[in-house]
């Protein structure tokens, strides 16, 4: 069995905000999906994380966190973009379609669910082409 360190009363694990966090999700975006929790439980969350990764490592010096595909003779350095982006090149997830889908029915730019959404705009494009939400031949921008 799983231990899980739980969020005062609300049942939400620690681990579940952590996981949207590291998934690129704003804060706007956690209090959303979970209404009973607060700023404050999220800046506790993160912060207990800071503390057990200060536990455990001694030296910290060593470890980098930034990556990069390459593409033919492309480099994509990924920190640098998702420092833009912060959910560029993320898996997209059914609240997230969802998410799009209404947006975009609503009206939003493709720059305006970029922002929204964290993701490149051609990210975008390419989504709502693939929910069938515009046409393949359509030009995005």
């Amino acid at each position: 069995m799983q231990k899980s360190i739980l969020i005062r009363d609300t049942g939400i694990s620690v681990l579940d905000i952590l996981n949207l966090l590291s998934r690129g999700s704003t804060y706007k975006q956690v209090i959303a999906l979970y209404p009973q929790i607060t700023m404050a439980d999220i800046m506790t969350t993160a912060q207990l994380a800071k503390e057990v990764i200060e536990c455990i490592l001694v030296d910290t010096s060593n470890i980098c966190l930034e990556s990069e595909i390459r593409l033919n003779t492309k480099v994509l350095n990924i920190t640098q973009i998702r420092a833009k982006h912060p959910r560029a090149y993320e898996k997209w997830d059914a609240q997230e379609d969802r998410s799009l889908t209404e947006l975009f029915r609503k009206g939003h730019r493709i720059n305006q669910l970029a922002e929204i959404l964290q993701r490149q705009p051609g990210a975008i494009g390419s989504r709502l082409k693939q929910l069938g939400l515009i046409s393949q031949q359509q030009k995005v921008s």
